[in-house]
């Protein structure tokens, strides 16, 4: 069922510029939380559409493939979007800019809130996808942007429920970042957990963005 369902309102979006891109092609990642889905999409000069690019039936729809029942003319390889040409000049400008559906992956179940907040390493082309009932995190490698593909999940719940990090009792995961230090080499996640008990302080949680190490709280 959710091979075909659209996606709802998206609640984390990231703009990845062309240096950062694995392609080499500016990107837009977008999390919806009803759908459980992370999507890649590039950005690049186009035309204004007439319509909202919705599809009136399965048959007649670009964005599915041919073996789900589309016609999938408006879905691309990695060599179309690395062929693309840069989404350059002044976005505020004249210039119309189009964003083309890449790739799509569900990291949970639906109506369950396992795609909220995003966060981009561009060093190992990774994205972490926040899960706001499971209390973890997603790794999707977006390597080839047409196949993002699920390569770990961080337990922050399990990280936090650690006599280090006073036997936190984590509700969820409501927001994941990435920073960089002077004094420590490789980028570092922080993803932050409330409480189970409401009326408790909440804990950060840190990992090594390329080894997944979990650092430490907070």
């Amino acid at each position: 069922e959710l091979t075909l369902n659209l996606n709802d309102g998206p609640e984390g979006l990231v703009f990845i510029p062309a240096a950062d891109s694995p392609t080499g092609v500016e990107m837009l990642l977008a999390a919806t939380p009803l759908a459980a889905r992370m999507s890649v999409y590039v950005v690049h000069k186009g035309v204004v559409r007439p319509d909202d690019g919705s599809c009136a039936t399965t048959a007649t729809c670009g964005y599915i493939p041919t073996a789900d029942g589309g016609t999938g003319e408006l879905l691309y390889t990695f060599e179309d979007i690395s062929a693309m040409g840069l989404a350059t000049g002044t976005v505020c400008g004249a210039t119309t800019y189009k964003l083309t559906h890449a790739g799509s992956i569900t990291v949970g179940g639906w109506d369950e809130d396992a795609a909220e907040h995003i966060a981009y390493d561009a060093t190992t082309q990774r994205v972490f996808v926040a899960s706001a009932e499971a209390a973890s995190v997603s790794v999707v490698s977006i390597a080839d942007p047409t196949a993002p593909t699920i390569v770990d999940t961080l337990d922050i719940s399990t990280a936090l429920a650690t006599a280090a990090c006073g036997n936190f009792d984590a509700e969820s995961v409501q927001s994941v970042a990435i920073a960089a230090s002077t004094s420590y080499s490789n980028a570092i996640i922080a993803a932050a957990s409330p409480n189970v008990d409401e009326t408790a302080d909440g804990y950060l949680a840190f990992y090594d963005a390329s080894t997944l190490a979990f650092l430490g709280c907070a």
